[in-house]
């Protein structure tokens, strides 16, 4: 029997929240006495949202909703050994460096402890239910199937549809678990989508994500490969309408979907409120990633800072003012700079013996330099997460259809 729900309760409601959270400590670190306090440690954690909303007031004064939320973390910090405020400001801006030059990160898909995971246990490329049908970790008459007296469990443990490998499935009680397989340090925090709307007056609506990741392999304009960290900035489909709702809605409104069918979203499916009177910002979208690069070797040291950026608007301007007009429409914006400093100490090389010398030669560069993002490893992936050519239930970024 489902639960009940009080309808009449006011807050936040929160649905469907899946959360794992790993501190790991280096032992090396722990074992010299009293040091202990001052260990560093490895952090990991993942968590998932379906919806988080508020309820209980009326969404014709107010609405706010986020669904499909994701915060993925796998990084390093220095904890505070609370030995006062010197201290503490101290360790405070050793963590702050740690994040601007890339702190180190467990890679759970190389680490020897984790490597050899796999979800498929009896080897048949293939995601077994399991036998226990009314998930109490009991044995039940008519439950052992293949009669080999044993309650065989279930494979898929995070529940998406994936043989997962190459990782540390973190257990969340029973037979479920978080699945950590990180390979890189990550800080990252995303929104499938969001809104406000504040009676019609004020709406905004999006989906968006926060990326900051450490040892980026990108290639620059002058040729070299170089590694940088970097934060990233997306924004898609983004809306929004300051002004007067008339006939009852705001400019924008979920009316329609894929299906003919109203979805919960605002999207291109949906038809605008004409009679409306505003500013209106529609479909807008943005990505921006911001680069750092420090790498300090034997025979040199280069330094640089890089922007790259693309902003689209499929229209700004007045709506629904008799007699004037404002308004701008299919505009797109571009940037991508950068500066880089290059000292070079000098040149170490190995002959067709074996042998090696070094060169001492010194030059200094310094000038604009960008990022090549044709040759960069940041890729965008397919949708059709688990290849069965069908857009399943959280798979879609969100537009209807499966996208490549």
């Amino acid at each position: 029997m489902l639960d009940y729900v009080n309808q009449n309760a006011v807050g936040l409601e929160v649905t469907n929240v899946d959360f794992g959270l790993a501190l790991m400590t280096p032992t090396l670190a722990t074992m010299i006495p009293g040091m202990e306090q001052y260990a560093p440690k490895f952090v990991s954690a993942k968590a998932a949202i379906e919806s988080a909303s508020l309820v209980g007031v009326d969404d014709s004064l107010l609405a706010v909703e986020a669904k499909d939320i994701e915060v993925n973390i796998n990084s390093f910090f220095v904890p505070d050994p609370n030995m006062g405020p010197e201290m503490s400001t101290a360790v405070a801006a050793l963590n702050a460096g740690l994040q601007l030059f890339g702190p180190p990160s467990i890679n759970y898909k190389q680490s020897t402890s984790f490597k050899d995971y796999t979800e498929d246990l009896n080897g048949n490329n293939v995601l077994d239910l399991g036998e226990d049908l009314n998930f109490n970790g009991h044995l039940d008459a008519g439950e052992d199937l293949n009669g080999n007296n044993t309650l065989d469990l279930a494979e898929d443990r995070n529940a998406n549809g994936q043989i997962d490998a190459g990782g540390f499935m973190l257990p969340t009680g029973g037979n479920t678990g978080i699945f950590m397989d990180f390979e890189q340090e990550i800080i990252q925090a995303k929104v499938g989508y969001a809104e406000i709307n504040l009676g019609g007056v004020l709406q905004l609506s999006a989906s968006m994500a926060l990326t900051k990741k450490g040892s980026e392999t990108v290639t620059l304009s002058d040729g070299d490969t170089t590694i940088v960290t970097s934060l990233a900035i997306g924004i898609n489909d983004a809306n929004g309408f300051l002004g007067v709702p008339v006939g009852g809605h705001g400019y924008f409104w979920d009316n329609n979907g894929p299906g003919g069918v109203a979805d919960g979203r605002i999207d291109e499916w949906d038809a605008v409120n004409d009679q409306a009177v505003g500013l209106v910002v529609k479909n807008l979208d943005v990505g921006l990633v911001v680069a750092k690069e420090l790498v300090i070797k034997t025979t040199g040291v280069s330094a640089g800072v890089y922007i790259g950026g693309r902003a689209t608007v499929d229209f700004i301007g007045l709506v629904g003012v008799p007699g004037a007009t404002l308004q701008a429409e299919e505009i797109a914006l571009e940037i991508n700079t950068g500066m880089r400093m290059k000292l070079q100490f000098g040149e170490i090389t190995e002959d067709a013996s074996g042998a090696v010398s070094y060169d001492a030669e010194f030059d200094a560069s310094v000038g604009f330099t960008t990022i090549d993002f044709s040759k960069s490893t940041w890729t965008y992936p397919s949708e059709d997460v688990n290849f069965n050519n069908i857009l399943d239930l959280g798979e879609d970024r969100p537009n209807g259809w499966l996208d490549p």
